[in-house]
């Protein structure tokens, strides 16, 4: 038996071949046109290999006849005198014989041919070349990616919501399909009007383009950590497929990832495939997301011939010819694209790690909760994560005083700019009130008590339930202030008229409301007392809808059903802090607890609805040997990034990591800490954390004012100065006020006010006399002390900083005794002062050249508006 190359010939297949030869032979048939073979890529000379739609090589075998059996040279020879016998059929060439294509068995036995494929043109000769990849390779290659990537996105799905590797392709999904958005809102004006939800859009209106752009020294963001994009890589790298992970950059999605994996926010999955592409084709040809652009993505097809229409693997000579050479960026046709402004690269955030000496294990005792039980381990959702804007950053457009100190670097109490600042004068005066109380009454505007002012846009002011009147003032700026004897009125800054109902709580307030830095109608303010004359109620932070002045919910301040409360007083006297990205308020209570609480805004404008449907994430931390009652937080916390920076009335300040509710660092300040927790980014490298604490827990000392490296808790200097209890009065003696961080012309300084001085303390600020508080200028890099104020009574006011145009920048302080002094911020020196009816504990708010403060005493209880304008004759009205 004779060799075959594909193997032994038995005796059927030698009888089965020879009656097909004959039948062959018998048969008569009217002259034709064979089919010639179809050109993979081009034209082929004769005796071109063959490859299959995979580009594998293939054998080209005679119908009829059974490989091996005869040499090509015999069956030549028969059929050419079989032609010559036959007039009616005219001579082919032999490399137009009808042919089949088989596989090689060389090759993987899965390739073959597509079956019923249209007829392909007659072939002629061209130069023999070559044959470039079939674009069907790059369809398959693509399908099969995003097949895997399904596969990969299905078993991310079934994990549970808080494990880490869910949350970190959450995280990747939404940077992944940023351009993906981007692109879709690219061109506002053939959008249809949409009713927004995102945080950190206002809605249009006409007094929000005239407001300033955001400023501060401070304002970079990044929403997305280095170190956290590192991790998301990671995740990545183990669901995409060989090769594709050597085509991205750290961080950035495939292709097929972001076709296959959509956020909430991308297009419907069927179109999410088609924007990438043109994405890729309109991106810069150095970008890892496309290291190669060639005309392959771009060239469209040309007309097929006819029966070529629905043939996927037909291409024309205009493709071949091309497809071969990459093209530049100079050869694209420009691309019609919406001009827009290129977003600003911003820094990565600064990592907190502690020294030696801010061992974070000074806390010993840490429990979270989302529920009544602690939690094993926390670590926030990635949709949740909080990374607060820096300074004056904290809103997108700047439309107020939306907190105490008004950012989350609890800066200043002012914003805008005035004309000049040489005098103070009364512009109008409002009425409070009193509420009787179990034990005591309580009168106007108590400690902190700074208002809120916010410029509401035009769409919030028409829905909203402020007077017809009122909304039809443009730019109308609106006054919250929470007072003491249980309201929160709203006043118009410019003539102090009410612009809307009072909500009347009937207990204490004498913290500052924080409103949704985003221009929501979301307010929360903390409740001081419950025990009323009238009843013992509850306590807590109120939150409201300012659209209906409905209260949305209540963070119960005891803790009372869930019993995690350190302390059971219940009351919130600092100012949240509310991230408007991912919609969260920070906040910290007398519990000795730190509340993260989502807020799930669902906003609509349009037609006037507001809605929170709210998460909240809780935890309570103490030090080795602290008392519960020394655990409650009156200083309103700082934040910057995922970092709040916040201390008890034990002194014990920390930095705590919102990512996993855990401490950075912790330091002992030796008392308690009631001035907020201030921060100064000087430079993109470096946050500094200012501080200073009170003499309560200690019988005698100095109040000592500190900076410190934020990021480390690492001790920078420190500043004391004496001072001494006044147990006669029974006041609170040290640093209760906050500080300002200077800006501007006066970025070299900040300002500390210190109250109940003793003689040492006297003598080594320079001043005479029974001087009781002062206002210290201290340089920001050693501490030194620039000037120092005697004022002329105690003061616990917070002093506010106002700036003009140029720079220039003034310190306003109020004392107990209602006297507001307004001094050169440089040299300390008195340039105006005002005298106001009644006593001031509560600190002052100024938007541009209009202050508010509130008042507190018997009979004198009231809201001043003071107006801060150019130097006069005299100064007093």
């Amino acid at each position: 038996m004779s060799a075959s190359p594909y193997g032994a010939i038995n005796a059927a297949a030698v009888r089965q071949s020879a009656a097909s030869q004959a039948a062959f032979r018998n048969r008569t048939t009217a002259p034709h046109s064979l089919k010639s073979v179809r050109a993979e890529a081009g034209r082929r000379p004769p005796q071109a290999a063959v490859r299959n739609p995979q580009g594998e090589p293939m054998s080209r075998v005679r119908v009829g006849y059974a490989p091996g059996r005869m040499s090509e040279v015999r069956m030549t020879n028969r059929e050419t005198n079989r032609e010559t016998n036959r007039e009616t059929v005219r001579e082919q060439p032999r490399e137009q014989s009808r042919v089949r294509e088989y596989p090689n068995p060389r090759y993987p036995s899965s390739a073959r041919p597509v079956p019923g494929r249209p007829a392909a043109r007659p072939v002629q000769e061209a130069p023999q070349q070559e044959p470039p990849k079939r674009r069907s390779v790059i369809l398959h290659v693509l399908a099969s990616t995003l097949i895997v990537a399904g596969a990969f996105l299905a078993v991310i799905l079934m994990l549970p919501k808080e494990n880490n590797l869910r949350q970190q392709v959450s995280v990747l999904a939404d940077k992944a399909t940023e351009g993906i958005r981007a692109l879709a809102e690219a061109k506002p004006e053939e959008q249809p009007e949409i009713r927004t939800t995102k945080p950190e859009q206002y809605p249009s209106a006409d007094n929000i383009s005239d407001l300033q752009p955001d400023s501060g020294p401070a304002d970079d963001r990044t929403e997305i950590p280095a170190e956290e994009t590192e991790t998301a890589a990671k995740t990545e790298d183990a669901g995409e497929n060989a090769g594709a992970a050597e085509e991205s950059a750290p961080g950035q999605t495939a292709p097929e990832e972001t076709a296959a994996v959509q956020s909430p926010d991308a297009p419907p999955a069927e179109d999410a495939e088609t924007t990438a592409v043109t994405e890729q084709a309109s991106a810069d040809p150095d970008t890892s997301f496309a290291p190669e652009l060639t005309a392959t993505a771009l060239v469209q097809d040309s007309d097929p011939e006819p029966g070529e229409e629905n043939d996927p693997e037909s291409e024309t000579e205009t493709e071949t010819e091309t497809e071969t050479e990459p093209i530049s960026e100079m050869d694209l046709e420009p691309i019609d694209e919406p001009e827009t402004e290129p977003e600003p690269v911003q820094a990565a955030p600064l990592t907190a790690e502690a020294v030696p000496a801010a061992n974070p294990g000074l806390i010993t005792k840490v429990d979270v909760y989302t529920g009544k039980k602690p939690l094993k381990e926390y670590s926030r959702a990635a949709k949740e994560l909080i990374h607060m804007p820096s300074g004056w950053a904290y809103t997108k457009k700047q439309i107020g005083i939306l907190t105490f100190r008004g950012n989350a670097f609890r800066t200043n109490g002012a914003v805008g700019t005035v004309e000049s600042a040489g005098s103070l004068s009364r512009l109008w005066e409002a009425e409070s009130g009193s509420a009787k109380g179990s034990k005591q009454t309580y009168y106007g505007t108590g400690w902190t008590g700074q208002p809120a002012i916010v410029k509401w846009s035009q769409e919030v002011r028409e829905k909203s339930n402020i007077y017809d009147a009122k909304k039809e003032i443009s730019g109308l700026k609106e006054v919250i202030i929470a007072g003491l004897d249980g309201n929160i009125r709203f006043l118009n800054l410019e003539t102090g008229e009410l612009t809307r109902n009072s909500i009347k709580l009937g207990y204490p307030m004498r913290g500052t409301p924080s409103v949704h830095p985003s221009g929501y109608p979301y307010m929360s303010v903390g409740q001081f007392a419950r025990n009323m004359k009238s009843g013992t109620g509850k306590i807590g932070l109120r939150q409201y809808n300012l659209y209906s002045q409905n209260e949305i919910t209540l963070i119960d301040g005891t803790d009372k059903s869930m019993k995690r409360a350190l302390n059971s007083t219940g009351s919130f006297e600092t100012s949240a802090l509310i991230d408007r990205i991912s919609d969260t308020a920070i906040v910290a209570g007398s519990n000795g607890m730190l509340y993260l609480i989502s807020l799930n805004s669902e906003f609509d404008w349009q037609i006037g609805i507001y809605k929170s449907k709210q998460s909240v994430a809780v935890m309570r931390s103490r030090a080795k040997g602290q008392k519960n009652a020394m655990t409650a937080v009156e200083s309103s916390p700082a934040m910057y990034d995922k970092y709040v920076f916040y201390a008890d009335m034990g002194g014990i300040l920390r930095c705590v990591d919102t990512n996993f509710l855990s401490p950075v660092w912790a330091v002992d300040t030796k008392d308690a800490v009631m001035a907020a927790i201030a921060l100064d980014m000087p430079t993109s490298e470096s946050l500094d954390l200012y501080t200073a604490n009170m003499l309560k827990n200690r019988k005698s000392g100095n109040a000592q004012i500190r900076r410190y490296d934020a990021m480390s808790g690492k001790e920078i200097w420190c500043v004391e100065v004496g001072v001494k209890k006044d147990k006669k009065n029974n006041t609170d003696t040290g640093c209760k006020a906050s500080p300002v961080i200077g800006e501007n012309g006066l970025s070299d300084l900040v300002y500390f006010t210190v109250t109940g001085l003793s003689d040492e303390g006297r003598e080594k600020l320079g001043l005479e006399g029974e001087t009781k508080a002062a206002l210290l200028a201290l340089e920001k890099t050693t501490g030194e002390i620039r000037w120092a104020y005697g004022l002329s009574d105690r003061s616990e006011s917070s002093p506010i900083a106002v700036y003009d145009e140029g720079g220039n920048g003034w310190i306003i302080q109020c004392a107990w005794d209602g006297s507001i002094v307004l001094l050169d911020g440089l040299s300390g020196e008195l340039v105006s002062s005002y005298q106001v009816d009644g006593n001031i504990e509560a600190s002052p708010a100024a938007y541009n050249d209009i202050m508010v403060i509130g008042t507190t005493g018997k009979g004198t209880e009231k809201i001043y508006g003071i107006k801060i304008g150019p130097a006069k004759s005299t100064d007093q009205e």
